[in-house]
């Protein structure tokens, strides 16, 4: 799976799906954002807003098992 922050709507349906757990949304505070390592794309939490949040998805690319039942749910 590939996620693309880009068209992300944060509602987690991929997540949901996913029948192996690959793919896990993560709201990080300001300190476990600034302590990410420095490649992880983060987003700003859409609901609810000015939380300081950051919006991540790790995602085992070794976990997937290619159903694409995540990209099928996908509403972007």
């Amino acid at each position: 799976p590939h996620w693309d922050e880009s068209k992300c709507i944060q509602c987690n349906q991929c997540a949901f799906v996913c029948p192996h757990a690959t793919i896990r949304p993560f709201a990080l505070t300001a300190d476990e954002a600034a302590n990410a390592p420095e490649n992880t794309r983060m987003l700003d939490v859409k609901i609810p807003k000015d939380t300081g949040y950051k919006f991540t998805m790790a995602i085992s690319p070794l976990d997937c098992m290619g159903c694409s039942v995540c990209a099928g749910v996908c509403p972007k």
